[in-house]
């Protein structure tokens, strides 16, 4: 009698085959009753594993199925009478041996009926002798009690006795060198546990053929994975391993660095094309840790692949055992070959390195002290992509001040279009618009929209903020964005709170229910109001920024017109008036407020006399017998030496006047320099006009030697202009310029249009427009000037800058139609 056979009897015994049918049908009902999605996804994996435990000493493993059936096949070691014993009674080979085995034919195998409680295997059987034979029998779970699953144990036990006694003595395998099959009936499966099992095989299967040196290969339905021989090797931690997936004669390679020492590996996929490497997100239902294989239930476990044969795994296969000390240790030294990792990471500069840094808050102790280290060391890695074209951390060493902005980009009716507004700041350091949203789930947002509307508050006025702008035209155009998110954001919440709205002070320090909107207000009476004690620029919203009809009704914000500045200044004039009654005497201050409100009235009779009522009736108590006197002989003095000096009015005499001033000032440098001119020829032409009239006041030789200083400051301002336009080649195409004039070019291409420039040097912080060729140039449409201090970046002039520059809020238009 074989020693088989004698195994057989004993395992007939009634108290053996009692413990192995109530053992099935504890397993088959929760199988049937759990409902938990997670066996749906294991029964691939208990099939795998158990192949990978018949290696000889590799093994390749085949899936295929149709509508019907689901055929799982591979090339491992032939059975023998004990394997196929486990399989019947669901003892585990490895309860009884000390094989490098995962758990063959164990429990776990119980979760592939899942597909169909009767299972075909087909196979080479060994019985321990030179003896192999080939065999097929059913194994049957479709018992619903103890006593019929006990009568199946029976019979599978005695069909295993006759393949022992009934040896053909011939043994074929099973086509292309397979040697195992099981075989499943599909037609009364649930169809979701077989597409979960299989769509779980697909995102996992890299990293099990990356962990499994003995999977030479697995095939799923025609397309097949199998691990390239050749690893590349980066230090005694750190490899890459490939993993290829065909299908007919296409073929793609994903790459899997993997970290490891002697009892754990972490792994995770990078994406590589050129000298650029990306690291590639995991699906969300991906589990984090394998012993060997995938442990269905531990997608949010730790932030890349986990990996180690040592595990102390609960039976479900769902989890670790985490009280045990073992499992500390080896979480432990995943968490040392995790910085490693992530070290090598930032030195290659990879991108999208935070698909590699996701965690989740956990109530497990082990798992929490777990997250805390990882969360602390990424925090000082410079692996954060930023609005500089540059990796930075987030923190410097040692300290937690926050050196990257991370914006809230997740706002109802906002989203990234708070991102683009900070973004638009200059020198703030942000993540990329692509990785903002990823970098907040991996640290938190560190700037919400109400953090930020503080942090503008802080700036106070417009030189502070204008710091963070190219002028001042960008930064107005930045505020109207701003205000604009802050209405959409929570119906307009942060607007109401802070004091953030610019008023025509130049200030940031109102709430938009305490400003009014200028509707076009005489520039002349705002300015007696302030003489009048009255700062009304304070509560006036500043001209440059405008809001929608919407935001004015839905904000209930109210409006000054002339009408407004009026009442107040007749009321501030009555009151003075009262007190003249009273024996006050009036200032010479007061006098001059009154001598501007006359003169207005003067120039606007008919609004004058509708607006300033009885004010407008008594205009002449505005000033004294005296004085009136004295503006009317002063009014005809003036007339007679305008008249004198060919002058044609106070306008142009105060134009030359203030020009005769300026002028008068600066030195012979200062005026070359301002004027742009290099050539005495030139200035001899052009001795009419009032600014060359002043360099010609100077020594000849003098102005001569001084020219010589202002050609070097012309060349350089107009080669270090256009070495800065060459430095923008997305916007400016100055390849075929030519110099039309000394600080004309032409045939500069800004967007695809042509446009000419005229380059000024600033050195003396003033330019003195000079040049024909400049007026008929700054006379188009398509032209802009840029200047150059030889220090700074050189930069546009713009129309903008004029008006801050220069304080001009009137431009008279009279003129600029007429022929």
């Amino acid at each position: 009698m074989s020693n088989n056979i004698e195994m057989h009897n004993k395992l007939m015994e009634e108290g053996y085959i009692e413990a192995a049918a109530s053992k099935i049908h504890q397993k088959l009902s929760q199988l049937r009753e759990s409902g938990d999605e997670r066996l749906s996804r294991r029964w691939i994996w208990e099939l795998i594993q158990n192949a990978r435990d018949c290696a000889n000493p590799e093994v390749r493993i085949s899936v295929a199925h149709d509508n019907d059936h689901l055929r799982f096949s591979h090339s491992g070691k032939a059975f023998d009478y004990k394997n196929l014993m486990s399989l019947v009674t669901q003892i585990s080979s490895k309860e009884s041996s000390n094989e490098d085995t995962t758990g063959k034919f164990g429990t776990g195998f119980v979760t592939t009926h899942l597909l169909s409680e009767k299972v075909t295997i087909e196979g080479i059987y060994d019985n321990g002798t030179t003896n192999t034979s080939n065999f097929k029998f059913v194994l049957d779970r479709s018992g619903t009690d103890i006593h019929e699953i006990k009568t199946q144990v029976i019979d599978s036990l005695e069909n295993l006795k006759n393949i022992e006694m009934n040896l053909d003595k011939n043994s074929n395998d099973l086509g292309e060198g397979l040697t195992t099959s099981f075989i499943y009936n599909l037609q009364n499966t649930v169809k979701s546990a077989l597409d979960e099992g299989k769509e779980d095989f697909e995102k996992t299967v890299s990293y099990v053929l990356a962990f499994n040196k003995s999977i030479r290969s697995i095939q799923y339905n025609g397309v097949v994975y199998e691990k390239e021989e050749n690893e590349q090797k980066i230090n005694d931690q750190l490899k890459f391993v490939y993993v290829v997936r065909k299908i007919g004669d296409s073929k793609v390679t994903k790459n899997i660095l993997v970290a490891k020492n002697n009892h754990v590996e972490i792994a995770v996929e990078l994406e590589i094309f050129e000298d650029k490497f990306e690291v590639k997100p995991f699906e969300d239902s991906m589990p984090k840790l394998f012993c060997r294989f995938p442990l269905v239930g531990t997608e949010s476990y730790f932030p890349v692949v986990v990996n180690s044969s040592e595990f102390s795994v609960e039976e479900q296969r769902d989890g670790i055992y985490e009280a045990s000390e073992k499992n500390k240790n080896l979480m432990s030294q995943a968490v040392d070959l995790y910085e490693n990792l992530i070290q090598l990471l930032a030195n290659i500069k990879a991108i999208d390195i935070y698909n590699a840094c996701f965690t989740k808050t956990t109530t497990s102790e082990m798992q929490r002290e777990m997250i805390d280290r990882i969360r602390k060391l990424i925090r000082y890695k410079p692996i954060i992509q930023t609005n500089h074209d540059d990796f930075r951390s987030l923190c410097n060493e040692g300290t937690t001040d926050v050196m990257i902005w991370l914006p809230n980009c997740d706002y109802e009716n906002i989203e990234m279009d708070f991102w683009r507004l900070v973004n638009s700041m200059k020198t703030l350091v942000l993540s990329t618009e692509e990785s903002c949203r990823s970098w907040t789930k991996v640290f938190s947002t560190n700037v919400g929209l109400e953090g930020f509307c503080d942090w503008v508050v802080k700036r106070n006025d417009v030189a502070n903020l204008s710091t963070y702008f190219d002028n001042y035209q960008a930064m107005y155009s930045w505020l109207e964005k701003f205000y604009d998110i802050g209405f959409r954001y929570k119906e307009g919440e942060c607007m109401r709170k802070y004091s953030i709205f610019l008023n025509q002070k130049n200030s940031l320090t109102n709430r938009l229910q305490s400003l009014y909107i200028d509707q076009d207000i005489d520039a002349t009476l705002i300015t007696v109001l302030e003489e009048l004690g009255e700062e009304i620029r304070n509560e006036l919203l500043s001209k440059e920024i405008k809001l929608s009809e919407k935001v004015i009704t839905d904000f209930g914000v109210k409006s000054y017109a002339n009408k407004d500045i009026a009442l107040k200044i007749c009321n501030k004039v009555r009151e003075i008036w009262v007190e003249e009654t009273k024996g006050s005497q009036r200032e010479e201050k007061i006098q001059s407020i009154f001598n501007k409100i006359s003169l207005w009235f003067l120039k606007n009779p008919e609004e004058a006399k509708e607006l300033f009522l009885d004010v407008y009736e008594n205009r002449y108590s505005l000033s004294s017998r005296e004085q009136l006197i004295d503006n009317f002989e002063f009014a005809e003095d003036a007339k007679q030496t305008l008249k004198e000096y060919n002058i044609e009015s106070l306008e142009e005499l105060r134009s030359k006047l203030d020009s005769e001033l300026m002028y008068s000032k600066k030195d012979l440098d200062d005026l070359l320099v301002g004027l742009g001119i290099d050539d005495y020829d030139e200035i001899l032409k052009s001795s009419d006009i009032d600014s060359v009239k002043h360099v010609m006041k100077h020594d000849p030789n003098k102005i001569k030697e001084a020219l010589e200083k202002v050609q070097l400051i012309l060349d350089r301002s107009k080669r270090n202009v256009m070495n800065h336009l060459n430095t923008l080649p997305e916007i400016y195409n100055v390849k075929e310029t030519r110099e039309l004039a000394r600080t004309v070019y032409g045939d500069v291409y800004k967007y695809g249009q042509k446009i000419k420039i005229v380059v000024r040097p600033s050195d003396k912080d003033m330019i003195i427009l000079f040049y024909q060729s400049e007026l008929d140039v700054l006379d188009d449409n398509n032209y802009e000037l840029w200047i150059d201090n030889g220090e700074d970046v050189p930069r546009q002039l713009t129309f903008g800058d004029v008006l801050m520059t220069t304080g001009i809020r009137v431009i008279p238009l009279k003129n600029l139609f007429t022929s």
